[in-house]
């Protein structure tokens, strides 16, 4: 068996070289049914699903194995939706046992603030539980482990055995027992050629899945990713089983993202952790810009690709309600939008009604679902929706026919009389039309994140926010081991600039030194 180890530092195009790697199986007379390419998360999965049809012009149904690690175990020891429990499970649970859960049932592996102290109890104790299964530890040393004092050790025992009794008289399974029955069932698809990316993410139970049931069947094998992006080593990640994965070794060592500035900070940041594989990687040719701020608004955002990035989801709702008093649109991640775009395309169709242009049935449509009541009378949805969908239309041609008797739509309002907006929706969207941030695009130009869930990404300009919560620095304190992820969670933040970084300096202590 030849196993591989592939270390690709930021934007060294990891994913184009597992492309190359495949591009000559197939070459070979490889078959694609029989190459997996298995993620830890379903963004990098999907990503190389579809690079890899554009570039060997192949439908999707010919890679049946790019997929995550636990899709893969979901398929292939068959279970259905059916069998995994669900919100509802979870809220029965909840009453029998005495906790409230706020969280869907399963660890959002991709979420760097899991623990939150905006989690319930309940899900608290869920995680605990969950995060010993794919860290192969007992249960009660993954409680002391997370340290929460508002939690009862006794309980643990207690909720344990409620949770897994009520799985087992039902018969379902949650995200850590797909893992779990893939092992048991010991065996995969035959492969010639196995993937195995963002290696360095895996947790110790998706290790044993690779090497006990993957590769046994598998002709060769790479294990490809970056232990200075290893950032989920709260989640059971443990850089050791990538460095110690394979014998043979590769290191990608040119950067086609990170300029020279960049790489400078890049590098300052992640020499000051303990455990990694010493690499060199040269960065682009032009030498980008580094900035520094005392506060994220100092920073002017009128134009250009942004990505701001925090340490948690608390500083980014921080960050969120500055830039709404601002009048910026943003994007932000896991939840969209900073204001309905269904109501932004109401706007821009009474924009359009008003200067006299046509819409059709279906814009219409869309239109008349946000008007406040009075605008188009009752049963006027309706009779739109029996439209001609091939035609267009202007105000004045639906006044001048039947329809005109159920509007009462006159150009000389403003949108935010027409349309059913608060008040606090309207100012914010008059102060971005005021900046030109009107107009969505599919692609915003403004993107918020948690550093954690920013990886694999990148921007021309990145915004870094050095603040951390109190706990976080404690944790720091406590162990180098901490001290050395949260080295690699800024070193992540930092080498998503393409052009400029803009570090935005601690309020307090407890932020991040650089």
């Amino acid at each position: 068996m030849k196993e591989t180890a592939i270390f690709g530092p930021p934007g060294t195009g990891k994913t184009t070289t597992l492309l190359d790697i495949m591009e000559e199986a197939i070459a070979d007379g490889v078959m694609p049914e029989r190459i997996a390419f298995l993620s830890f998360t379903r963004k990098a999965a999907q990503e190389a699903i579809d690079r890899a049809c554009l570039r060997f012009n192949l439908e999707p149904k010919r890679f049946p194995h790019f997929r995550t690690l636990h899709s893969l175990a979901f398929r292939w020891t068959g279970m259905k939706s059916e069998d995994v429990m669900k919100a509802a499970d979870m809220r029965f649970i909840g009453k029998k046992l005495g906790v409230l859960f706020q969280k869907e049932e399963k660890i959002n592996i991709e979420e760097g603030d899991l623990f939150s102290p905006g989690a319930s109890d309940g899900d608290k104790y869920f995680n605990i539980l969950a995060m010993s299964k794919v860290k192969q530890i007992d249960y009660m040393e993954q409680f002391d482990e997370f340290g929460d004092n508002n939690l009862e050790r006794a309980y643990m025992s207690v909720f344990k055995h409620g949770y897994e009794s009520y799985k087992a008289s039902k018969n379902k399974i949650d995200f850590t027992d797909m893992l779990l029955r893939f092992l048991k069932q010991g065996t995969g698809p035959d492969l010639d050629l196995l993937i195995i990316d963002e290696a360095q993410d895996l947790v110790p139970i998706q290790w044993r899945m690779v090497k006990e049931c993957l590769l046994p069947n598998a002709k060769k094998a790479y294990y490809a990713g970056d232990d200075d992006q290893c950032i989920f080593d709260w989640a059971g990640a443990n850089v050791h089983n990538f460095l110690e994965s394979a014998n043979k070794t590769i290191v990608l060592d040119k950067s086609f993202r990170v300029p020279s500035k960049i790489h400078r900070v890049a590098e300052s940041i992640i020499k000051k952790v303990g455990v990694r594989k010493d690499k060199r990687w040269r960065p682009r040719e032009d030498s980008g810009l580094v900035s520094y701020y005392h506060d994220v608004m100092d920073i002017n955002f009128n134009k250009g690709e942004w990505y701001i990035l925090a340490r948690t989801n608390h500083i980014l709702s921080e960050v969120s309600t500055q830039l709404q008093k601002e009048g910026y649109i943003f994007w932000r991640e896991g939840q969209g939008w900073s204001v309905s775009e269904g109501i932004i395309k109401s706007i821009e169709g009474w924009i359009k009604i008003c200067k006299g242009q046509s819409l059709t049935v279906k814009e219409w449509v869309d239109f008349s679902k946000k008007t406040r009541k009075g605008y188009i009378a009752y049963g006027g949805k309706r009779k739109i929706e029996q439209l001609d969908p091939e035609n267009t239309y202007t105000l004045d041609d639906l006044l001048n026919s039947e329809i005109g008797s159920v509007l009462n739509l006159d150009k000389e309002k403003q949108w935010y009389e027409v349309l059913n907006v608060t008040d606090s929706q309207r100012i914010y969207i008059t102060s971005a039309r005021r900046r030109g941030e009107f107009i969505l695009t599919k692609k915003p130009r403004i993107r918020l994140s948690t550093i954690h869930k920013s990886k694999g990404g990148e921007a021309d300009n990145v915004a870094l926010i050095l603040d951390s919560p109190k706990l976080i620095r404690e944790k720091r304190m406590q162990n180098k081991q901490k001290e050395d992820s949260e080295h690699r969670v800024f070193y992540v933040g930092a080498t998503r600039a393409r052009k400029t970084l803009h570090i935005v300096e601690p309020k307090d202590k407890n932020g991040y030194e650089l």
